[in-house]
Parts: structure tokens; sequence; C-alpha cells
């Protein structure tokens, strides 16, 4: 096997390896390209120490094969596990953004916090892969920031499932894992993890997403690791009195000494964190008018710094990829590293790029200018005239069904109806004098009191953040489905809690957070109200299942 960064310009069946991403203590992590799909992919290799050595080739193997049985949209891909020129490799879905670990810094260094409605979404994202692999039978075992990678929209991804254990064949009793972020009985002997051990490392997350600190911090691992066994966690309101009891009780829940103390699901987790966050103080929930950076724009700030190359041209031949142009992009891939809390065994640490407030600040602005010619140039390039014979869209059904470990089902939302729905009609219309106009088109559909689902069926991607939903005043902002814009045949939908919903009879993709509403919140139950930029521009209801809002765009 060749050694060391020589594997840098090396190909492995349909991958090149063209950048070392990280490196750990069993693995060695590169950013491959497909030379036949063009695209990029996440190559993982046994470093060469343990390239002969059984028990890790075999932990190896079943890193792959628990990944290949998950299939979750928050929990990376796996493309391909094989052998070629003697290196055993898998390679796995690339998500290009920033772990959580380099956004939490860049709130410390900003001495700010995260937003609350950004934090529930990221722990609900986080806790639903974890109910869904728990489902299967997966423990993950090594649940900490560096191995939560958010992409440039926000949305959350599990990743490093090296540690995994299935559920029904235990160990010999070592302990692996990050010391940090390792409950209690973990710390005894790894042979103890329970589904419950995960969302302990979540609950730790969620004491430093809202502290800025972590609960226990020794200078030594084996000390840190028994911290969590016999002391109790720093009461978060000491660190930040402005947090409210409710959202207190609901972390130092989720850091119970004993499995059986803590949230049974993460569904359950991340419905109590919501429930805690709507009756925070209005200090807490409201940003202040010059807040700090979303999630989107950090991602954008660290995406910023380490630019992933752009895809090369195909070449006509092998021989033009040569392995001093691989080196040569290596080498410039970007600033120091500042280290991650040191693992007991070895889970995969990621290069950590140091920056300063003002280059934050520039890189800032510089990807604000970037968005905006983005949306100018797609703003032209939908309102150009076309043939009145162009395609239109269509849409396409999704559903997840999420199974928590201990066997109880979290809230199955039923599969979206499979009839074929009628040709979603165009946003676009010519008048006899030859005059554009266009308007945005969304059906808004109700299932009782069970489910509300907003489908963009018109032919122009929909802004989903200029939308709100409510009585006589808003209640539902579209900012809360984490997706700037809906795209044709796409829906977003808001559930009932508890029970087991059912979604209205249409056809669609359903995109982004699911939002979950209980009682009164329901709005949808009676007629309601649509709002477009804060002006009212429609209602639903009135013993009608469906309705259909077209929006004018400005001056159309």
């Amino acid at each position: 096997m060749t050694t060391g960064d020589n594997l840098i310009g090396q190909q492995l069946d349909e991958y090149r390896l063209e950048a070392l991403l990280g490196r750990g203590g069993m693995a060695r992590v590169y950013r491959g390209l497909d030379v036949q799909l063009r695209r990029y992919a996440a190559i993982k290799v046994i470093d060469t120490p343990f390239e002969d050595e059984s028990e890790y080739i075999a932990r190896f193997q079943r890193e792959a094969q628990t990944i290949a049985q998950l299939e979750h949209p928050n929990i990376v891909r796996l493309y391909r596990y094989g052998e070629a020129v003697g290196v055993l490799y898998m390679a796995m879905q690339y998500v290009e953004g920033a772990d959580l670990f380099n956004i939490l810094q860049s709130y410390h260094q900003d001495g700010e916090y995260m937003l609350p409605e950004e934090a529930a979404r990221i722990i609900r994202e986080v806790c639903l892969a974890l109910d869904y692999a728990h489902g299967k039978g997966v423990i993950h075992r090594d649940i900490k920031p560096s191995n939560i990678i958010l992409n440039r929209h926000g949305q959350a991804f599990l990743t490093d499932f090296g540690l995994s254990l299935l559920a029904e064949a235990g160990t010999l009793g070592q302990v692996f894992g990050t010391p940090h972020y390792m409950a209690p009985e973990q710390a005894i002997s790894s042979a103890s993890v329970v589904p419950q051990s995960d969302l302990y490392s979540v609950g730790v997350i969620l004491y430093e997403i809202f502290t800025g600190r972590l609960p226990f911090n020794a200078p030594d691992p084996l000390d840190t690791a028994m911290l969590h066994l016999s002391e109790p966690p720093p009461l978060p309101r000491t660190l930040r009195p402005d947090l409210n009891p409710e959202l207190e009780a609901v972390i130092l829940k989720s850091l119970g000494k004993k499995p059986e103390e803590r949230y049974q699901t993460g569904a359950a987790l991340a419905r109590a964190l919501e429930r805690a966050l709507r009756i925070a103080p209005p200090s807490l929930l409201q940003p202040p008018a010059t807040g700090p950076l979303s999630i989107p724009d950090r991602v954008a700030v660290e995406m910023a710094a380490n630019p992933l190359p752009a895809i090369p041209a195909a070449p006509d031949s092998e021989a033009e990829f040569t392995k001093d142009k691989a080196t040569q992009a290596v080498s410039s891939s970007g600033p120091e590293a500042v280290p991650e809390p040191v693992p007991l065994t070895g889970p995969l640490e990621m290069p950590r790029p140091r920056r300063s407030g003002r280059s934050l600040y520039a890189a800032g602005v510089a990807g604000l200018v970037m968005i905006v010619l983005c949306v100018c140039l797609t703003a032209y390039a939908l309102l150009r005239p076309r043939p009145e014979n162009e395609a239109q869209a269509t849409g396409s059904v999704a559903a997840t069904d999420v199974t928590a470990g201990d066997g109880v089902s979290t809230p199955t939302r039923a599969p979206l109806a499979t009839v074929t729905s009628p040709a979603l009609p165009t946003a676009i219309a010519t008048s006899a004098a030859g005059a554009e106009t266009a308007s945005y088109e969304l059906l808004l559909a109700t299932r009782g009191e069970d489910s509300l689902f907003v489908v963009n069926q018109g032919a122009l991607p929909f802004p989903l953040d200029r939308l709100a939903l409510g009585g006589a005043e808003p209640t539902l902002a579209g900012s809360e489905w984490g997706v700037a814009t809906l795209q044709p045949g796409e829906c977003v939908a808001a559930w009932k809690d508890g029970g087991n919903p059912q979604s209205p009879n249409v056809s669609c993709n359903q995109v982004g957070q699911e939002v979950i509403r209980d009682g009164p919140a329901r709005f949808w139950k009676e007629s309601f109200s649509v709002f477009f930029d804060g002006v009212q521009v429609g209602g639903c209801g009135n013993g009608q299942s469906q309705c259909v809002i077209t929006i004018p765009l400005a001056g159309g």
C-alpha cells in the first residue's frame, strides 16, 4: 500500500484523490473526484499502520456496512466500498459546507450565541437521524460537533460511523469515543452503550450551544470522562442568566447520569426543546437589530475561507491529471488548524481554520454580494420570454418513517397520495399585446387538524421566507421550514404534535424542516390568512381542505 500523502494523485477505481481532509487514529479521509460522474466524494482509507490488522479491517468493513443500510436525509450516504491498488476504501457523500465545531467556534469568537430557532432545527435533524439509526439497531457512539456537517443551507448531516455499534453485537469492554461528549455508561465500557447514550452526547452539544461552554472539561481526557460519571453539570443559567428555567430543564434532563433519566428518543428531546423555546423570554427569542450571522451565513464564511476547487473539465486522457497538480491544490487549501478536544481513541479530527473578526466580516460581505448576483441572474433567466410549450415542472412523492431504538415509533407521516395530480399550471402568461406578466401560485392543503401542506404549483421558485400564515396575525413564518426557496413541485409541511397524523391528498416533493404545532397553535383547523411580505394576500379554510393563492410579482 502506498504510504502517507503519496496517495494524493492516485486513482482508486473511478475516484481520484485530490486533498487530505482529515486524519484519525485509524483512517484518513480525502477529497476525491469521481472522474466518471464529475462530482466530489469523501474517500476514507485505512491508515498505513493498520492496513494489515484484521481487527481494523473488520471494523472498517463494518462501518461501510453500517452506512450502507442507512438511507436518511440527515446521514451521509455511502457511494461505494472496494479495494484498488492494494487500498481498502469507502467513497461517501461529500457535503460542501462546515462542521458544527467550526460554526460554534465562530460564535464563541464573536461573543454571540446561535439563534434558538436555528439551534432547535439542527438538534431536531440530528435527533431524527439518530432515531432512524437506532431503529436500524445502530448506535453511533461518537456524536460530537465535528461529526455534524452543515451544508450551505444549514442542513445537518451526521457522519463518521467509524465507532458505530450494532446494538446486539456488544464489545469486549473497551472504551471508545470522545470524552467531552461521552455518556457516563460509555465512560465505563462501550459495551454498555444504548441509544440514549447518543442522546446524552446531543445534550452536551445542546449545553454548549446555549452556554458557550462544555459541561465538563478537565486537562486530562480520563479526568473529563470521570466528571461525566460523578459530577452534576454546572447549571446553565449560572453561565447565561437569560436562559429560561424550562430550557435549562431540557438541557439537564438530556444530561441525566442514567439512560432511563434522559429522553428516550430523539424526537422526544426535539419536541421538548421546541416547547421550551416557545415560552422563552423575548430577549432570548428575538435577535437584536444587529444580530449574529445566521447558520447559512457562517457556513458561507467557512466555505469562502476554504473554497472548493472547481471540477475540471473531462480530460482527453488520464495522463493530464498529474500528482503535481493535485499536490499543488492541497498546499493552497487553507490556513493553520485549531485543535479539538483529544479523543480516547481515533475518531477523525478535521483541520480547523483560524479567522479574525475582520476576515469573518469581509468574507460575509463577499458571500452576500455573490448571493445578490445569483438572485439577479436567476430572476432574469426566469422572466425572459419563453415558448408557450415550454415543459412544466412536475411533483414527486417523498415521506419519512422514523422508528426509535427503544421500539417506540415516533409520529409516522403517512405517505403522500400517489394519485397522479394535474399538470402544474404555469405562472407565466402572455397577453394579446405581447406584454409578459408573472405570478407565484401556491396550493395550501390541510388534513383536518393533522397537517398543513404548502405546495409551489407555479412555474417560478417561490421565496418561502417572505410567506407567513395564521389567523388575523401571522403565527407561522415561512423561514421556520429552514428552506429559503420552494422550487416548483416542492412542498413544506406543518404537523400535529403526537399521534399518527395523516397528510393531505396532494402530490409533491416534501422538503425542509417539519414544523410541529400543538393544541391552539394548529391555526389551520379554522379559516386562516396568507401573508406575503407582511401583507395579507388571501385566506383559506371555510370548510375547504384546499385553496390556491396567486401572488402577482411586483410590477406584473
